[in-house]
């Protein structure tokens, strides 16, 4: 572990204004039960391990990012269990102009139901493209296209980022609209207070031809206790907004979906993390 630190120190010699990298995480998260339409209540939990794993040569950078997911949607009468494997490989370069950053992301994974996880049908490939402009020490902006090969057709998004060192204990950073994060140092150290905004668009295979996409926003915020320098306990609640969830099936390029009325509802999610700090460095 000391000499992943040693690779994160070096890294975060290019890395602006972005506070923290977290090395290894597990989390879990429960959801309140929602409803249905039908009146047929589910609950939602998400267990969630990753990893982040850099190597530094010259101006260029490449992470390897491991991560797992596991859904787990309960009925009273039955259960579905859903996996989400991926390996994401980014490479980072950092131009003569010491302002400008370039990274590209490629992102295989296996995504469906558990019965299908692993199998031929299963597999999804994604990538993105970000741009970073240094506009000053503190100071950051991204711009970039997301991109990946979902089982109801391809998937586009436009990104747009900031990292924002405002003072000693307050920062902001995301991705927009997948993440936007602002941090508050109560006590430096200590205990840091988060709310942030998370969006998901996902897609499961179920079978050859059927599959389920869901489309979570969630607005959170979370307490991070750090025992030591990089171990960090957190605790967070919050509630989703425009959940949507789809079944979905493609025959001969024809999709035909069936939207799932399903209601929004409270979350909360503790977890680890090994965290560096690099507002530190």
């Amino acid at each position: 572990m000391r000499l992943i630190v040693i690779l994160l120190l070096l890294f975060a010699q290019s890395v602006v204004a972005q506070p923290l990298i977290d090395i290894a995480s597990l989390n879990y998260s429960y959801h309140r039960p929602l409803k249905f339409t039908n009146n047929e209540s589910a609950t939602l939990q998400y267990t969630n391990a990753f990893l982040t794993l850099p190597i530094r040569s010259g101006n260029n950078i490449f992470i390897i990012n491991p991560s797992f997911d596991r859904f787990d949607f309960k009925f009273r009468q039955q259960s579905k269990l859903y996996m989400n494997g991926q390996i994401a490989l980014t490479w980072q370069h950092q131009w003569k102009d010491k302002r400008f950053k370039t990274a590209l992301v490629v992102i295989p994974k296996s995504i469906s139901e558990s019965k299908y996880w692993l199998k031929k049908d299963s597999y999804q490939i994604g990538g993105a493209i970000l741009q970073t402009y240094q506009r000053s020490e503190q100071l950051s902006y991204k711009l970039g296209l997301y991109y990946n090969s979902e089982f109801f057709g391809p998937y586009f998004l436009p990104l747009l980022g900031i990292d924002y060192r405002i003072t000693p204990r307050w920062n902001l950073w995301g991705i927009l609209p997948s993440s936007l994060n602002g941090e508050y140092k109560a006590i430096i150290n200590k205990l840091h207070f988060i709310i942030s905004l998370k969006t998901m668009t996902l897609s499961y295979r179920k079978d050859d031809s059927y599959y389920l996409r869901t489309n979570d926003n969630l607005i959170r915020i979370a307490a991070d206790f750090y025992v030591n320098k990089q171990n960090v306990l957190f605790l967070e609640t919050g509630h989703s907004v425009f959940r949507k969830f789809v079944l979905g099936t493609k025959n001969h390029n024809i999709d035909t979906q069936s939207t799932l009325s399903v209601q929004n509802s409270w979350m909360v999610r503790v977890g680890y993390a090994y965290r560096v700090r690099l507002d530190k460095l």
